[in-house]
């Protein structure tokens, strides 16, 4: 499915037609994945954020949890939230009082974790929201030429959505158990452009070398689609953002990217765009988590 959308529409066209379809799989059990993709300075965290006068991605898809949950009451719903950054390569919760960089490790059905994360449990919109603004007083931002606050990592916001028919008792309950990412990323960076130096130089050096590797993934999984079945080589490891994200690369999720551009740089624009069609040729898997 794509769309094209000009400057003028607003953002809730965008989840309207998207992002509301992959909504009713995840609260049934199926899991999903929304990007923002772009160079800097293009309305990557606008538009997953929002502001005063126009909410987000991520408060849409809060709202539209909540409204399927009171609409739905012949079922149980828990709900959890986390919320990590990636700075310089070193996962940080932005939840905890503790700034103790995080290690990636896997669990028993080999999926990609986070160890020693905290994840809150949430009863309504508004405590997610509360969190939400929480972990960004405490994210990295910072000032270029191209952005006066530009973001300087790329965040996780992640939603674990489990469920259970009530009248079942809750020893025999078969529960649908999914996750939700939302993913703000940081944008790419020529230092032309933005004039960096120092920390701001070497921010941009990670964040580019990280974008690189979540390219090169695309690229495999884009060429290969229909042999990484039979164990055909991903450089996922390459990168604590694609490690991360592993799943709802070419794994169990429903996934969409928002690619968004800007003409101060047709080259970028150009990337973007080959990425873009790139996206388009990867073939998920995903499954009914019970």
């Amino acid at each position: 499915l794509d769309r094209v959308y000009d400057k003028e529409q607003k953002t809730k066209v965008i989840f309207d037609e998207l992002i509301s379809p992959i909504m009713q799989d995840i609260m049934s059990g199926i899991n999903g994945t929304i990007f923002a993709y772009g160079q800097t300075s293009s309305g990557k965290t606008y538009t997953m954020m929002g502001d005063e006068t126009s909410p987000g991605i991520i408060s849409m898809c809060i709202k539209s949890i909540y409204n399927k949950i009171e609409n739905t009451p012949s079922r149980a719903y828990f709900v959890r939230v986390s919320y990590v950054e990636l700075y310089n390569e070193n996962i940080v919760d932005l939840l905890s009082d503790s700034k103790k960089v995080l290690a990636l490790g896997e669990n028993f059905e080999g999926d990609v974790i986070v160890k020693e994360l905290k994840e809150e449990l949430v009863q309504n919109c508004d405590d997610c929201m509360e969190l939400l603004k929480r972990g960004e007083k405490e994210r990295h931002y910072g000032s270029t030429n191209m952005n006066e606050k530009s973001s300087r990592s790329h965040v996780f916001f992640r939603v674990i959505i489990e469920s259970r028919d009530r009248d079942e008792t809750e020893g025999d309950a078969a529960f649908f158990v999914s996750q939700l990412y939302l993913i703000d990323l940081a944008g790419s960076e020529k230092l032309k452009q933005t004039g960096n130096v120092g920390q701001r130089a070497t921010e941009g050096g990670f964040i580019n070398k990280s974008l690189l590797t979540l390219s090169q993934v695309i690229s495999q999984l884009s060429s290969n689609s229909r042999f990484i079945c039979l164990g055909f080589f991903v450089s996922y490891r390459d990168s604590k953002l694609t490690r991360i994200l592993q799943n709802s690369l070419g794994g169990n999720s429903k996934t969409v990217f928002i690619c968004t551009v800007t003409p101060v740089a047709a080259d970028e624009t150009l990337s973007t765009l080959r990425f873009a069609t790139k996206v388009k040729c990867i073939k998920n898997r995903p499954v009914i988590n019970e």
